[in-house]
């Protein structure tokens, strides 16, 4: 469970998503053997959401653009024509 932890936080998404998967059907059939695990995972499940509106604003923050790449599309007022 250490290792598939170290994955979730470390690695990419598609590692990540597969680490979850794996400690879910690792919880599903050894409840006893994995309890002590899981305040860890919940404890990281925390982390991510406090986290989350510094990375949301990273994300989304018009002023951060990629060197190289075009800004986000402006988005005009919709106009009527009569």
């Amino acid at each position: 469970m250490g290792l598939l932890m170290h994955i979730l936080r470390t690695d990419n998404e598609e590692n990540a998503v597969i680490s979850l998967k794996i400690m879910i059907d690792l919880h599903r059939n050894y409840k006893a053997l994995v309890a002590d695990q899981v305040q860890p995972f919940l404890d990281f499940v925390f982390e991510m959401y406090g986290n989350m509106a510094a990375i949301v604003k990273d994300a989304f923050d018009t002023n951060s653009t990629i060197p190289g790449s075009t800004p986000a599309a402006t988005v005009l007022p919709a106009t009527t024509y009569s």
